[in-house]
Formats: C-alpha cells, sequence, structure tokens
C-alpha cells in the first residue's frame, strides 16, 4: 500500500494504528513533538516536529512524499489543561492553524486524500435520537467550537479528498479516563451516584475498532490513483 503522513503519531489512537497497522503502508512518517515507540519498524520516519514552529515545519517539507495519504491527529483537548484566560485562542492555536498549515502541506504536496479527526461535540446537544453526518452542528465548548472551525475550513477551502472521523469517547488499554473513578467505586464496594434512572446510555468506542475503520477508509484511498 502507498505512503502514510501521521501528524500526531504519539496520541492515543494514532500510536494504536501505527502498533497495528503499519505493515500495510510501504513508508509510515509519524510526525509528533513527543517521541514514538515504534521506531524499530523499517517502514517507520519518525520526525520529532513542534508544528506551532514555522521553522520545524519547513525543516520537513522536503523530507515527506508527494501522492502520500495524510491523517491528521493532532489537537488540543481539555486533557491538556487550557488556561483560565483566551481558552478560545489557545484551542484554535492548534486546532484550527495549525490544521490550516497541514491541510496547505497536503495540497502542496498533492495528497490522494487527507483524514481529520475530529470529535462529536461539533453537534452538541440534538433533539433527534440518531445523529447523522449531515445533522446541523452546534458545537459545545471551547473545543467544540475551535473544531467545528476546523472542519468548516476543510470541508469548504480545499479540492482534495477528504474524511472526517466524529468519534465520542474512546477508550482502551491505557486510556480510562473518567471510567478508571467508577471501577475505583466498583473495586472497594462503594456507592455508584446515578442521574436519573440509569437508563440513559452512553456511547463509547473501542481504540482497536477506532484504528480498523480508519485502515478502511485509507484503504481505497490507497487505491485512487492519481490525475496526471
Amino acid at each position: 500500500m502507498d505512503d502514510i503522513v501521521i501528524f500526531g503519531s504519539s496520541g492515543f489512537v494514532a500510536s494504536n494504528f501505527i502498533k497495528l497497522y503499519s505493515h500495510h503502508f510501504n513508508n509510515v512518517f509519524a510526525i509528533d513533538k513527543e517521541k514514538i515507540n515504534n521506531k524499530e519498524k523499517k517502514n517507520i520516519h519518525f520526525f520529532q516536529c513542534d508544528l506551532t514552529q514555522q521553522r520545524h515545519l519547513e525543516n520537513i517539507i522536503y523530507k515527506l512524499p508527494n501522492n502520500a495519504i495524510f491523517v491528521n491527529f493532532i489537537s488540543r483537548q481539555y486533557q491538556d489543561i487550557p488556561p483560565y484566560k483566551n481558552r478560545q485562542d489557545w484551542f484554535n492555536e492548534i486546532n484550527v492553524r495549525v490544521a490550516k498549515k497541514i491541510y496547505n502541506l497536503a495540497n502542496e504536496k498533492s495528497v490522494k486524500g487527507l483524514i481529520q479527526f475530529s470529535t462529536d461535540m461539533v453537534y452538541g446537544q440534538q433533539d433527534e435520537a440518531l445523529i447523522c453526518e449531515n445533522s446541523q452542528t452546534k458545537p459545545i465548548g471551547e473545543y467544540g467550537i475551535s473544531k467545528n472551525i476546523m472542519e468548516q475550513n476543510l470541508l469548504k477551502s480545499y479540492s482534495f479528498r477528504k474524511t472526517i472521523f466524529r468519534p465520542r469517547l474512546i477508550s482502551g488499554l491505557g486510556r480510562l479516563g473518567i471510567l478508571s473513578k467508577l471501577f475505583f467505586l466498583f473495586y472497594y464496594n462503594l456507592p455508584v451516584p446515578m442521574i436519573g434512572n440509569g437508563h440513559n446510555y452512553y456511547q463509547m468506542i473501542d481504540v482497536n475498532e477506532c484504528s480498523k475503520a480508519l485502515k478502511m477508509v485509507l484503504t481505497p484511498l490507497a487505491d485512487k490513483k492519481i490525475d496526471k
């Protein structure tokens, strides 16, 4: 399969995807501020790079292939502890402005396609029980707003093929998140607080399923021929 360029390669989903599926690609170009643990694989080329710094981006542009597939996992989230002031701009710095740099680079490199990981928070609170991809966006909080701005910029300003993932809470080995508090209560046989009657289910997705879905999208993109 073709070359793939992964931005935010040390993140939870990205590192899981690289571990499971990197062998399906000729080359994997992994870009992140943090180091990854998969460098021992011969087809993985890692670049430690802070994309908020223009000079860092310029240092890797010529090292990335043309006609590859880009996947953008880079994101600033609430778990990164946002500041009290200028919170929207803090989220926008990564989720909007760095994303735009990646989209411009994708254009320059004539990508076969770009896959952007977003969030279900762009939908906000919907009246209908079933949320579809064409449901109206009503983003929640600064994070959701920044992701919605990012998505609209991608959809309206670039002609290359693009796919947007909007997962809910992603869970898996090494990332329990708020569930760790719930399991703590279970373990010590403590009361579990409930809101309502307990029948209001919350949907989650396993990280392995998320990686599998990404692989399913990548396969037809890799088979797509570039028009000369």
